[in-house]
């Protein structure tokens, strides 16, 4: 832990106080100090260390057509929550960016012959909802409804994810909402700058080399690219349904295996290499008149499924912590964050913020500086395990995130006992491996980083950095130029 910002936050006023705090202890009698102490709480013993972590009962089955259902009885509430995910996303698009997100936007305008408000309707009287959501490797639909009407809102999902109607008449609506979607992706800083770090962490043939479509590709695609991208894409073998909450185990797989059994298994997970590449590039996005800059600074790492990911977890919240609290303490900070981005085969470390644009150079110059001094002394990690399974269980407390966590575990075909080992792996990381895996993967020359912002004001000060010394620099102007 930083306690240089806790001694700064927490500092006494005035050096009369300091010497107060200072000056030696005078002897006093027990019972004086008995008397004078009656008024306190009783002492509160520290706590111990922090228990580990089972994962709840659940159970998971396989139907013969490929698709599995993980039961997970959970809470105390007579309710239901069912999510369907396909591992079909924007992995799947080639260079048709974001037709994924279209063609599930249409599949919510009807399905089994039911049009988009009659399915809301269906889901209300169940207490509930329909959701749908894409991300870079899957799609998820989802519904949250009371325990009783668990077998019909089943049903009513398998109309969605596997009979879509894609009507014509309201496919001109979906459209419309993908590139109202987009456009504000354009507009917004954060998005621009995730958009460009991908143009070097992936080649130019990937799925992810472009992060945000164009109005001219949305408009482009037919009703009969949404309907074989569905057809290509969706089927039993890539299906996953979690099925949490207070429910009937029976009544459940009997409606499950009634509402899906006879999918088709559909076509192979094709499992895309999604692992980032090494940058070593400095992309510098113009945003005249900007009062902050948004930053993000990537490098690659190794996948979850490595016998580093633990380390590599830890390395992530030490670094984090180290970072976020120099930078509040100088003032020059919003939101410092770093994290991990585990993807098929590989994963990427990144730092963003958002720093006033007079103090972006200076700030630039603490966190490279940080991430030096990281490579060549181990920051500590003393509590670091605690803080992290702590959180970890605190996680598992709700529904959603509970669900979450094995749906991740599923995800990336990691062990069954993966949740459950998790505190034991963490607990087993020592500084000298978080200080190995710094010193070969947060080197100079695997760095990505991307500053959105006014660079009239910050540009000449980022190239002169030491630190950047060795990085390729690109400059995209306001209107999208690139120098």
């Amino acid at each position: 832990m930083d306690l240089t910002g806790l001694c700064t936050r927490f500092a006494l006023p005035g050096l009369l106080a300091l010497s107060a705090l200072f000056a030696p202890a005078q002897a006093q009698p027990e019972s004086e100090r008995s008397a004078a102490n009656a008024h306190l709480p009783p002492r509160i013993e520290p706590p111990g260390p922090v228990p580990g972590f089972a994962t709840p009962n659940n159970w998971t089955v396989e139907l013969d057509n490929g698709l599995k259902i993980t039961f997970i009885p959970w809470g105390m509430t007579p309710t239901v929550d069912i999510r369907v995910v396909v591992r079909a996303g924007n992995i799947d698009e080639g260079q048709n960016t974001w037709l994924s997100d279209l063609t599930v936007e249409a599949m919510a305008q009807g399905a089994g012959g039911r049009s988009d408000d009659e399915i809301a309707e269906a889901f209300g009287a169940m207490g509930g909802s329909l959701s749908s959501s894409v991300v870079t490797d899957r799609s998820t639909f989802a519904s949250f409804v009371l325990a009783e009407h668990g077998p019909e809102a089943l049903a009513l999902l398998a109309e969605t994810v596997r009979e879509p109607d894609f009507p014509p008449e309201r496919f001109e609506a979906a459209r419309t909402t993908i590139i109202q979607l987009a456009e504000s992706w354009r507009q917004q800083p954060a998005m621009q700058g995730m958009a460009a770090v991908n143009l070097y962490q992936h080649p130019e043939d990937h799925p992810f080399y472009r992060t945000i479509p164009t109005r001219e590709q949305l408009t482009g695609y037919s009703l009969r690219d949404v309907r074989r991208f569905h057809r290509r894409h969706f089927g039993a073998g890539r299906t996953h349904i979690y099925i949490t909450g207070q429910f009937d185990a029976d009544a459940m797989e009997a409606a499950a295996r009634e509402a899906f059994s006879d999918w088709e298994r559909g076509p192979a997970d094709e499992g895309i290499d999604a692992a980032p590449q090494v940058g070593n590039v400095v992309h510098l996005i113009d945003r005249p008149g900007a009062p902050q800059s948004t930053v993000f600074l990537t490098y690659p790492l190794p996948g979850i499924d490595s016998k580093t990911a633990p380390a590599l977890e830890v390395m992530d919240v030490v670094m984090g912590g180290m970072i976020a609290g120099r930078m509040l303490d100088t003032g020059y900070s919003y939101a410092p964050q770093t994290y991990i981005d585990w993807a098929r085969g590989g994963a990427a470390w990144t730092y963003s913020d958002d720093i006033d644009t007079a103090n972006t150079v200076a700030a630039m110059q603490d966190v490279l500086t940080m991430i030096d001094y990281s490579r060549f002394r181990p920051l500590g990690t003393e509590g670091v395990a605690d803080w992290m399974i702590s959180r970890f269980i605190m996680s598992t407390g709700a529904r959603f995130s509970l669900v979450g966590q094995i749906a991740f575990r599923n995800a990336f075909d990691l062990p069954i006992d993966y949740l459950d080992t998790y505190a034991d792996q963490i607990r087993r990381v020592d500084e000298h491996a978080v200080l190995n895996l710094a010193r070969e993967y947060l080197t100079r020359d695997r760095l990505t980083l991307v500053i959105v912002g006014d660079l009239d004001q910050i540009e000449a000060g980022l190239r002169a950095l030491p630190a950047l010394q060795g990085a390729r620099f690109v400059r995209q102007d306001a209107d999208g130029t690139l120098h």
